[in-house]
């Protein structure tokens, strides 16, 4: 069966129409584990209330049992919100979805949506849905990590375990980890995600920038290794949200000596967030999904290292309102990470900066507003780590006017795979009059042939100028 097609016969089309049809939806709701249209629309989930309770300074995006949770930034780790994951397999993925009737994320207070690979808590896309306003006056944090220092044992972020090579930053909320600089004589890995940028070679190649919505940066080859090449750009966060992808990992030299001499690790890719409304949005503050830098080929008090890592690229800010306002102090900024200086050994070669990630706003008509020339929107490539190596490539934020979400009567439930089923419900009782065109196929056809019906629920939409799809839900 065709993807998105419901094959219904004809004495069964009325009925097709408000009860359960089986559909070949494949993914319909958007994965980091996989692709798919993005659907994720206010009043298809249970509402946790109003966002914005005074007192709590930080909300710290986690996992606890199995769920994402907002929890408060106290030793006690109280959980204030607990969100629903969609499209999450055996294996992580999925993005995690909070949904509000109103936000209000006043001056001053924080959601943090960093990993830590300590902690090992891969955090997914952050979505935060709402059937009112927003107004975002404070920080909404999702950097990559950044990447740990080259030299020898035990200088690593996020108190990680010593071992003979530098770790790779964590991504963040969807963002994929850097690589990890190559240990004595190795070169260094390639940063996760799909534009992950490439380990430098042994001996001290810089590694690549990530790549994401534009190319990472080439790292550094300075007489050894040959430095690894920047990611490349990909992607479509309407389709699939997703972060950025980690830079690659520095090139190990030798150094003369156990643990000695290694490459430094590339930074994390920027996580993903969205924010979407059945009403405003507006930001005063900042959206934070930077790549994290590229780590130094050497680290301080310690041995001579050799190639620095590769920075992450940016990762994606989406905001989807009837109208988006970003007032004069707003930040949003998905800039890449920088690349990391080269070490002190004679044949190392500094990381390429990280790629910028993306931006996109979509609203009603004229219902963008924000200062001249959208300054405030930072989609900046990464600096290179030093000369030789390259910068990332700066990206471009995308502006729509379709904005479609649904009237609140109307509900989708879809499930994520390769096939699936898909319901559609109205609150109103009685059938709908069939078209004039269904009529006329009918007496044509006759009630035992079959007919293919694409997209009905859009078809009993059309020419209502009120009545609005999903985001990503079809065009």
């Amino acid at each position: 069966m065709e993807s998105g097609v419901v094959r219904v016969s004809w004495p069964n089309l009325r009925k097709a129409r408000w009860a359960a049809a089986t559909v070949a939806v494949g993914s319909i709701i958007a994965s980091s584990a996989g692709a798919g249209t993005m659907l994720y629309c206010p009043d298809k989930f249970d509402s946790l209330g109003t966002f914005g309770v005074r007192g709590h300074d930080k909300y710290i995006f986690d996992i606890k049992d199995e769920k994402p949770v907002l929890r408060a930034g106290d030793p006690m780790k109280t959980v204030l919100h607990t969100g629903v994951f969609v499209g999450r397999g055996p294996l992580g993925g999925g993005v995690a979805i909070f949904d509000f009737d109103s936000i209000d994320l006043a001056a001053g207070q924080m959601i943090e949506a960093r990993d830590s690979i300590s902690d090992n808590n891969a955090l997914t896309p952050l979505v935060l849905l709402s059937r009112g306003d927003v107004k975002i006056s404070g920080s909404i944090d999702a950097r990559g990590r950044n990447g740990g220092p080259g030299g020898t044992v035990g200088a690593f972020p996020n108190n990680n375990p010593p071992s003979n090579h530098a770790q790779g930053g964590a991504g963040s909320s969807g963002g994929s980890p850097g690589g990890q600089g190559g240990p004595l004589a190795a070169d260094g890995m390639t940063g996760q995600g799909a534009g992950g940028g490439k380990g430098g070679a042994s001996i001290g190649g810089g590694g690549g920038g990530g790549g994401f919505g534009a190319a990472g940066g080439g790292g550094q080859s300075n007489g050894g290794g040959d430095g690894g090449a920047g990611g490349a750009e990909y992607g479509n966060i309407e389709r699939k949200l997703e972060g950025g992808s980690g830079g690659g990992g520095g090139g190990g030299g030798g150094g003369g000596m156990v643990n000695a001499g290694s490459g430094a690790g590339g930074g994390g890719g920027g996580g993903a967030v969205a924010i979407i409304s059945l009403k405003t949005i507006e930001v005063a503050g900042s959206i934070d999904v930077r790549g994290g830098e590229g780590g130094p080929g050497d680290a301080p008090g310690l041995l001579a290292g050799f190639g620095g890592g590769g920075g992450g690229s940016g990762g994606s800010i989406y905001l989807y309102g009837t109208k988006v306002s970003l007032a004069m102090a707003a930040i949003l900024e998905a800039s890449g990470g920088k690349g990391g200086a080269a070490g002190s050994a004679a044949s190392a070669g500094a990381g390429g900066g990280g790629g910028a990630g993306r931006v996109l706003i979509t609203t009603m008509k004229d219902g963008f507003m924000g200062i001249e020339g959208n300054a405030n929107i930072k989609l900046a490539g990464g600096e290179a780590g030093g000369t030789g190596a390259s910068a990332g490539s700066s990206g471009t934020a995308e502006f729509r006017t379709d904005y479609a979400c649904p009237e609140p009567a109307t509900w989708i439930a879809c499930v994520v795979g390769a096939g699936g089923l898909a319901a559609t419900k109205r609150r109103r009782t009685s059938a709908p009059r069939a078209s004039g065109r269904e009529r006329g196929r009918r007496g044509e056809l006759g009630g035992s042939r079959r007919i293919e019906v694409r997209r009905l629920a859009r078809e009993d939409r059309e020419g209502s100028r009120d009545s609005r799809r999903c985001p990503g839900s079809g065009r």
